[in-house]
């Protein structure tokens, strides 16, 4: 090969490396949130607690740096609102881009590194404390950069309820209200 030929050669994989990566940032994340809504009977909610703090905490830190998880908080409810709800906490997961679901054996290793108990003795451990009255897997389409959670923050929830076919707009307009 000529050097003119290698010179091109190199000039079109660098520009196709360049290409690439371009469009690789030009394709934003989209994120995920799962909700799980619990019930913590009141002579569980400091063992409840203590268990999220200590071993709930350590697998979701190894799961954001491996797993596509963003954030992690669990919220106890202060007011219910009218209804009244069937669950007292609620667990939410932000994760950036879809969430993976590991293979039962990688979750065992990374349960077991988090923890020292498998993820079997973890779920058992957890549901002697508290109960699911349900959870939802939720698209993020708008939200206002740098929101943080933190413990000991308010965060106030409301349910809407979108007519089909109206989702779309409902998400341009809080999108326009929200953003900058």
């Amino acid at each position: 090969m000529h050097m003119n030929q290698r010179a091109t050669v190199v000039a079109v994989c660098l520009g196709l490396l360049l290409a690439a990566a371009t469009y690789a940032q030009e394709q934003p994340v989209k994120y995920y949130r799962t909700v799980q809504f619990l019930k913590v009977p009141a002579d569980s909610e400091q063992a409840y607690l203590e268990f999220l703090r200590t071993n709930t905490r350590r697998i979701v830190q190894l799961g954001m740096k491996s797993e596509g998880i963003v954030s992690w908080a669990v919220l106890k409810l202060v007011y219910e609102g009218s209804p009244a709800q069937d669950y007292n906490y609620v667990a939410t997961v932000l994760h950036a881009g879809t969430p993976m679901d590991p293979s039962m054996d990688e979750q065992d290793q990374m349960f077991r590194r988090a923890t020292g108990i498998s993820r079997q003795e973890y779920n058992q451990k957890l549901m002697g404390l508290r109960t699911s009255a349900g959870s939802l897997l939720a698209a993020v389409e708008a939200a206002v950069p740098g929101s943080k959670l933190e413990e000991g923050n308010y965060i106030s929830v409301t349910h809407w309820k979108i007519t089909p076919m109206q989702g779309d707009a409902y998400a341009d307009s809080v999108k326009q209200f929200l953003l900058p």
